[in-house]
């Protein structure tokens, strides 16, 4: 068999096992709501999960004698979602500036930049489109921590049905910090975890965090677009 029918037939096969994941979850999610918090988790199910058994079927098919193969799968279609939180005043300009910049620099497709300054349920939106394999929210953070770039990983456990509308109201209500919008996600993300990626000017000018952040989106695209476009 031809390598690229091989390749065809192993992201096939991986299609195929995430359908069957969904069909089983579809199958045994059947809750009892009552008529006030059905609507919510009716829109808080709306995405599907991903499989979480999709690496162990990639090293399954590797140790099969496909890694070369299952490597390709994997980097053909990996897609970097960066998204910009920036707000009103002179911090989120300089995140705007970066931002600016970013959308300017040489098209790639596994390098996706996205203005993230909205609430969760339009961000989440986003991620749906976009279907990205990893999510970085850049945004300009003072916490009272040294000048420099923070980065950490918030993996989003949904809230239950009763705990969902505190968790998405200061969002959907206006809120541009990264800590609501994380919190709204909880409820509504059809992803699993993000990266934020938070600059901290300390006691400096936040013009410091325009070239920081720039510095993120430089390196993601030496990472992902030099070798792969």
């Amino acid at each position: 068999m031809r390598r690229s029918n091989m390749l065809n037939l192993l992201a096939e096969t991986v299609k195929a096992l995430r359908a069957l994941d969904d069909s089983i979850r579809s199958a045994l999610a059947q809750p009892v709501l009552g008529a006030v918090t059905e609507p919510l988790y009716r829109r808080l199910t709306t995405f599907p999960e991903k499989s979480p058994n999709i690496e162990e079927e990639r090293k399954a098919l590797a140790e099969s004698g496909y890694a070369e193969l299952v490597q390709k799968i994997s980097e053909s279609g990996f897609k970097v979602l960066l998204g910009f939180l920036f707000y009103y005043g002179e911090d989120g300009e300089s995140v705007y500036k970066a931002f600016e910049i970013a959308t300017k620099l040489p098209e790639c497709s596994h390098v996706i930049v996205e203005d993230f300054s909205t609430d969760s349920l339009t961000v989440s939106f986003m991620l749906e489109k976009h279907s990205p394999n990893l999510v970085e929210i850049l945004t300009l953070k003072r916490r009272g921590r040294a000048p420099g770039v923070y980065r950490y990983t918030v993996s989003l456990q949904r809230p239950n049905a009763d705990e969902a509308p505190d968790a998405i109201r200061a969002s959907l209500e206006g809120s541009l910090d990264v800590d609501h919008l994380i919190e709204g996600l909880r409820a509504f993300a059809p992803v699993r975890e993000v990266v934020i990626i938070e600059c901290d000017p300390g006691g400096q000018e936040a013009s410091f965090c325009t070239e920081k952040l720039l510095e993120v989106v430089k390196e993601e695209r030496r990472k992902r677009c030099n070798s792969l476009d």
